[in-house]
């Protein structure tokens, strides 16, 4: 029973591998929630994307705009109503992602036998380490179409890893990490595939 299980998840593994290689042409939002105070939301549309963090305890909105037709990475903050924002190359906010990347190198999963049903969709349950430390996340393999790494800032690696674990063709919906603050649970409460308007790709 435990080998035709094994086969099964193999088998959904790879279908997720066939669709995850498939161009996706559409526009997609997501909505997560990384900590108590904190919000994300990731807008993407022909090849644009915009990740927007809002933090109200703080007064702290961020608004990271990646546009590469123009070779170039937007990050226009508002903090306490004092709005700066900066202008960077592409190639120069990746290079920064590569190092950060790379760091996050360690982190070990395997699947184990269990899923839940999370926002309709079913998810695989996943454990393991990152830096060292115990993760368990829960992976939708039917949303392996979705291209996280276009998606999520350059300079920001982080969410990449926290929305999609190496060698795991799928969206992670939630995901529960423990370090030195303690434990943090980060959940994808919507993914939407819909029309974007451009108007969310213009900054103040």
């Amino acid at each position: 029973m435990r080998t035709l299980a094994t086969l099964f998840l193999a088998v959904l593994l790879l279908a997720a591998g066939r669709v995850h290689a498939q161009q996706f042409e559409g526009s997609i939002k997501i909505d997560l929630s990384w900590k108590p105070s904190r919000t994300t939301v990731l807008y993407y549309k022909a090849g644009r994307s915009l990740t927007q963090i809002l933090e109200p305890s703080y007064a702290y909105n961020l608004r990271i705009l990646k546009d590469p037709a123009n070779a170039s990475v937007v990050v226009y903050s508002l903090h306490n109503d004092e709005p700066h924002m900066e202008k960077m190359a592409l190639a120069q906010a990746g290079r920064v992602s590569e190092v950060l990347t790379a760091a996050d190198a360690s982190m070990e999963v395997e699947m184990v036998e269990e899923t839940r049903v999370i926002e309709g969709h079913t998810c695989h349950k996943f454990v393991g380490t990152r830096m060292g430390r115990p993760i368990t996340a829960w992976v939708a393999l039917d949303l392996a179409y979705i291209p996280v790494r276009e998606i999520t800032p350059p300079q920001s690696p982080e969410f990449i890893s926290y929305l999609q674990l190496p060698g795991v063709k799928g969206l992670v919906l939630e995901m529960e990490t423990t370090d030195e603050a303690g434990r943090t649970i980060r959940i994808v409460n919507h993914v939407e595939l819909t029309a974007v308007p451009d108007r969310m790709f213009v900054l103040p």
